[in-house]
């Protein structure tokens, strides 16, 4: 049997006829298969396990979050060698683990491959019955999840989390060019993840039919992690900023709800082998952003290493912190946390030491 390959999932997965897929009751019965080999009845059945697994994934979480753990899955079977899903053992993701640890991966994204190998496993146990040609009972693809027997590191995710000072913030908004296109949107995009606290890549997504006016008042739709979707004021300056962009750029008045506001200038990808179009109504993807973020920063004579698109996340906490005078409600309103416990975990590791006798020092040196 040829090794296993992850490709991209297609719209649709056949496996017989008489068996009709659907996220919801993936399992029909008489599907008919002849073949009694266990490892032919299981090899046309996971495709589509596949394919539903990541159905499943879609409702819950981003679209860059389900593209990581398309990747995740990815490498691991390139690292067992096409073992088949049903054939992994808990040796193997124990393998892959250390794999990752001696090329240097950070803790945190050992975890979150590991919890993507897990969600499958789990699915595969558990979320999706087949009926057995041999039995005619349902059964799973797998009896276990073999992530379960990996140790993760424990680890806080807000351990080492930056962010920006008021100065700071100040100097890296000012340094952003706004006499060319590219420079008005890098300053709109920056500016609305500073204003509203989102995620990079629920702002990168945002598209024009998502904001709107009601009442004197700009709102723009919101779909964030874990599926969840509400409707917030966009502040007035991120709003003005987008305007601005998009009539620098000649869109403003021919957009169109479907259209995507935040999108790449450059028609770069056209000089590439076999590449005939651009798709203009494509997001700018989050690299992007992180690099046109360093850019600017290094202008503004930030370091650049410490910079990236989620800083301006925990840089737009402690302003909301700071603005609200410690208000824990407006910060999980503004942060679009479920829980207040969550809002205080993201804030207690980056409580400064302020040391109230440095402006009398300043004024003293008479800086």
């Amino acid at each position: 049997m040829p090794p296993l390959v992850i490709v991209e999932a297609p719209q649709k997965t056949k496996l017989l006829p008489a068996w009709i897929v659907a996220p919801e009751a993936p399992l029909q019965p008489s599907i008919g298969i002849d073949d009694r080999d266990d490892d032919a009845v299981k090899a046309q059945v996971w495709p589509v396990a596949y394919e539903q697994w990541l159905a499943s994934c879609s409702k819950s979480n981003s679209q860059n979050t389900l593209g990581g753990y398309k990747q995740a899955i990815k490498s691991f079977f390139e690292y067992t060698g096409g073992v088949r899903p049903w054939r992994v053992m808990s040796s193997h993701v124990i393998g892959w683990q250390n794999e990752m640890r001696s090329r240097g991966l950070k803790d945190t994204t050992i975890n979150l491959r590991l919890a993507a190998l897990s969600s499958l496993f789990r699915f595969l146990q558990s979320k999706f019955p087949y009926p057995d040609p041999r039995t005619r009972k349902e059964t799973f693809l797998v009896g276990r999840n073999p992530v379960d027997s990996a140790n993760r590191a424990r680890v806080d995710p807000y351990a080492n989390a930056d962010a920006l000072s008021v100065d700071e913030t100040r100097a890296l908004l000012r340094k952003i060019d706004g006499s060319t296109v590219t420079g008005l949107r890098d300053f709109a995009l920056i500016h609305t993840l500073i204003y509203t606290g989102c995620r990079v890549s629920e702002i990168l997504h945002l598209k024009w039919g998502d904001i709107t006016q009601d009442g004197g008042h700009v709102f723009y739709a919101w779909w964030g992690k874990g599926g969840k979707q509400g409707k917030f004021e966009l502040p007035g300056g991120s709003y003005q900023a987008i305007c601005g962009y998009l009539k620098a750029a000649g869109r403003l008045e021919t957009m169109t709800p479907g259209q995507y506001i935040f999108v790449a200038h450059s028609d770069a990808a056209l000089h590439l082998p076999n590449v005939k179009s651009v798709d203009k109504n494509k997001p700018l993807s989050p690299a992007s952003a992180g690099r046109l973020l360093r850019r600017w920063a290094a202008k503004a004579g930030l370091d650049p290493k410490r910079i990236h698109p989620h800083l301006l996340r925990h840089t737009a906490a402690d302003l909301m912190a700071e603005a609200s005078d410690g208000d824990l409600e407006a910060v999980q309103q503004f942060l679009h946390h479920s829980t207040l416990a969550i809002t205080q975990i993201y804030l207690s590791h980056r409580k400064k030491n302020v040391n109230p006798h440095w402006m009398k020092i300043e004024q003293m040196l008479g800086m």
